[in-house]
């Protein structure tokens, strides 16, 4: 059973940007002195997800994932 979950940015201008990812995928990477994400990574859900190509991560206020199916 392929789970799948909406991830998404929230930028720190008030814009969201999303994607659909594989559920267990997710990880998140922070700065162990700052706690700023200095990376974020996943497996998109299928082809048709791939619609995020560049994201300046010094510009996300935060990430959410919400579980779909």
């Amino acid at each position: 059973m392929n789970r799948k979950s909406i991830l998404t940015y929230h930028f720190k201008n008030g814009t969201t940007v999303q994607t659909t990812i594989k559920t267990d995928s997710l990880e998140v990477f922070r700065n162990k002195q700052t706690g700023t994400i200095v990376r974020v990574e996943y497996n998109f859900f299928d082809e048709s997800s791939r619609r995020i190509y560049v994201i300046d991560i010094s510009e996300i206020a935060y990430i959410t994932s919400e579980l779909v199916s």
